[in-house]
């Protein structure tokens, strides 16, 4: 079968890959349909089996050739390659099937034949088709004139070609192939008038002129095979030049330029993947090229052992020569090749926190701080226990409920201390412990509760007041009152309880709060002043002070010293004014006006112009 000119191309592009060491399965995957199938060259001087004329089952060849020349043997088009052996060899691309049709240089390729099955045509009066075989045209019965043959499907009903009833109309226009015709005057031919480069630019010219009579060939967009990159894509000039058409997508805008400056219509076959690496016999990492097309030198490793391919890296050395290290409680040494370490006569210690390599060239066992499974309390009621690592002392379990309940001996919490009179969880009974410490006797209902360090039932409720004539006690410890020596107290922060005839009241002390210090309500808050007589009193620690007098002139008003603002006074023949809240120097020009303070109260003098007033004494305008 012959091969399209895309596959055509990049089989050869695929064999002068192997030439540069490309791997052979990245080509299988470009060649589809073309098949190179793996076998051993013959002997020097030999051809493959099949002979000179066959397909090639391997490299190898009587003549010999430079990787990269291509070249027609017959029918086949054959690319020198070089393959697992040092002789590079031809290697067959593509069969034409006719010697005539191979062509190898300047863009190997078998030509494409005289018509595509199925195309349609005139030859003058005759009709005819291109035969299944693609290698000649079926003739048709003649028309009466050249003007009589048509090829087009709405002229012949959907059967092109056709012979007409009538001849063409004269100067209608059509393209036969890609020859642009015209009928002629006398409807009894068709004339050539420009010869296209393709059946499509003919068609896209008689579009443009829409019959005008004027039509030309479109010009062509591109060369026959032309190809060219764009980015990574490979396009090529369509069969109608018309346009570009995609032909591959190569991995990099590179492998595009790399394929296409070997002539051919192919992505040259990546050298390795973004991310490969290889590592060369004297330890060099080599990682991919970004464009894919080679290696380049990443790093060079220590030694060839220490170059790791796989994660592209270079691994570092194991260790130093002399370093020691803990590897879990055994002690190690680094080997003299700086590979591993080794055990051989050190120390293993008690547990791997014990192994101590802080210093790499001395590790050493520390001694346990304790014991397997040793317990101790020290002297808290929380149980502790040797840790896994003998480092230290750990809590075990719950705190025991005092610290002589602890005992370190049994490693565990003892239930209660023998004798000893002690409440309920829930604080509601008392009970005693039993002599041997491992249970209670029965318990004793306190219907005020119990009181937890005492063990004994409360005899009175915590906070709670009574009077003792006038004056109040509180109780604090749930057993008894403490008189305060006072008949008042503070309950809360707002709330003040007093005796008033023996018996406890309690008086909401509002916003005010109550004093504990004063076990009072507080007649105050804050810095607050309220007006009393001529002056204020002020509030300090929740009790008005005595009455402080205003200043002259001035009067209280909502706990401030306050005067009319404007009022005018006279202050040792100064006038003053008053801005609300005091009396203020005030300059005696009201324009000429003078407002004097000679007869010691403000009066008013007209003086003869503003100059004169602001040069007075203040007291007259002379």
């Amino acid at each position: 079968m012959v091969k399209s000119g895309r596959a055509l191309r990049g089989a050869i592009a695929c064999a002068l890959v192997l030439v540069s060491g490309a791997l052979g399965i990245a080509c299988a995957d470009m060649l589809g349909d073309v098949v190179i199938e793996e076998g051993v060259a013959g002997p020097a001087g030999t051809l493959p089996p099949g002979g000179s004329g066959g397909p090639m089952t391997g490299v190898g060849s009587l003549e010999r050739c430079e990787p990269g020349q291509v070249r027609c043997s017959g029918a086949l088009v054959q690319a020198c390659v070089r393959s697992s052996s040092d002789a590079p060899g031809w290697l067959t691309i593509s069969d034409c099937e006719q010697p005539e049709r191979c062509v190898a240089d300047p863009d190997p390729r078998c030509l494409s034949r005289p018509c595509v099955a199925g195309e349609t045509s005139c030859e003058g009066a005759t009709p005819r088709v291109c035969n299944a075989t693609q290698d000649g045209w079926q003739l048709l019965e003649p028309c009466l004139s050249a003007a009589h043959c048509s090829i087009s499907p709405t002229d012949c009903a959907g059967a092109a070609p056709c012979c007409l009833e009538a001849p063409c109309q004269a100067g209608e226009m059509r393209c036969n192939q890609g020859q642009m015709q015209r009928c002629n005057a006398t409807q009894t031919a068709w004339e050539d008038l420009e010869l296209c480069d393709s059946a499509d630019l003919c068609l896209a010219g008689l579009r443009s002129c829409e019959g005008t009579g004027s039509c030309a060939c479109e010009l062509a967009v591109c060369a026959t095979n032309e190809t060219r990159c764009s980015g990574n894509v490979l396009e090529r000039c369509n069969d109608g030049r018309t346009d570009w058409e995609p032909v591959d997508v190569c991995a990099t805008p590179e492998l595009c330029d790399a394929g296409r400056g070997l002539g051919l219509s192919a992505c040259q076959p990546p050298a390795c993947a973004v991310g490969d690496h290889v590592c060369t016999p004297d330890g060099a990492l080599l990682g991919c090229r970004i464009d894919r097309v080679d290696y380049v030198v990443q790093e060079s490793c220590i030694g060839p052992q220490f170059c790791n391919a796989s994660d592209g890296v270079c691994e570092p050395a194991a260790c130093e020569p002399g370093q020691q290290r803990c590897n879990g409680a055994q002690i190690e040494e680094c080997l003299a090749d700086r590979t591993g370490f080794t055990s051989e006569g050190l120390a293993t210690c008690a547990t791997a926190a014990l192994c101590n390599d802080s210093d790499p060239r001395n590790a050493f066992c520390e001694p346990p701080a304790c014991g397997v499974n040793e317990f101790n309390c020290f002297g808290s009621a929380q149980l502790q226990r040797c840790n896994n690592d003998r480092t230290r002392f750990e809590p075990f379990g719950a705190p025991c409920l005092r610290p002589e309940l602890c005992s370190a001996q049994r490693g565990r919490c003892d239930f209660c201390f023998p004798g000893r009179q002690e409440c309920t969880p829930e604080l509601d009974a008392s009970r005693v412990c039993s002599v041997t410490g491992n249970s209670f006797g029965p318990e004793t209902f306190c219907p005020l509760g119990c009181d937890g360090p005492l063990g004994q039932c409360r005899t009175c409720q915590f906070g709670s007041y009574r009077c003792n004539g006038n004056f109040i006690e509180r109780c604090n410890d749930g057993r008894s009152f403490t008189p305060l020596n006072r008949n008042s107290d503070c309950s809360s922060a707002t709330t003040q309880v007093s005796c008033i005839n023996g018996q406890v009241f309690s008086n909401n002390c509002g916003a005010n709060a109550c004093n504990t210090g004063r076990g009072l309500c507080n007649e105050c808050t804050g810095t607050q002043r309220v007006c009393a007589g001529g002056g204020f009193r002020q509030c300090n620690g929740g009790v008005l002070g005595p009455t402080q007098a205003c200043g002259s002139g001035l009067s209280c008003s909502a706990g401030n010293c306050t005067c009319d603002p404007g009022t005018l006074r006279c202050v040792n023949e100064t006038l003053q004014e008053c801005n609300g809240s005091a009396f203020v120097r005030r300059n005696p020009c009201d324009g000429d006006l003078l407002i004097s303070c000679a007869s010691g109260t403000p009066d008013i003098v007209q003086c003869s112009s503003e100059d004169d007033c602001e040069d007075s004494d203040g007291l007259s305008c002379d």
